[in-house]
């Protein structure tokens, strides 16, 4: 199991590896004060994306969503499942990208931007 620590001010991230599933843990505020660190290390969590089959972004411990947070959030999320699983032969089935404990706020933009159905996708 590989564990990576990025801190920014408020923001915070964990990635578990094991087999071919990686957890992404985010904990503080996914605002636009808050982003630059996450940012700028996100093409090491993506390419880390096409080894893996399953994707969970774990929401439990994020504070705060603004309208800057859900877009780059979006974009990570549709990344990541452009990228799983290195677009190999599997299953579909098999591969997935799923957002564990989404707070309210996620929701609530979700619908403010009609994005509510794409969102939807990843819940479980």
């Amino acid at each position: 199991m590989l564990k990576n620590h990025t801190t920014a001010k408020v923001l915070q991230w964990e990635v578990v590896e094991q087999d071919a599933i990686i957890h992404i843990h985010l904990v503080g505020e996914l605002t636009r004060e808050h982003l630059l660190s996450l940012y700028e290390q996100q093409q090491p969590l993506l390419h880390k994306c096409v080894k893996a089959h399953q994707i969970y972004w774990d929401l439990k411990q994020v504070t705060r969503i603004d309208s800057a947070g859900f877009a780059f959030l979006c974009d990570l999320l549709h990344q990541s499942q452009t990228n799983l699983g290195g677009g190999d032969s599997l299953d579909h089935t098999t591969k997935q990208v799923v957002i564990n404990n989404a707070p309210s706020q996620l929701l609530t933009l979700s619908d403010l931007f009609g994005l509510s159905a794409w969102v939807k996708q990843f819940l479980i």
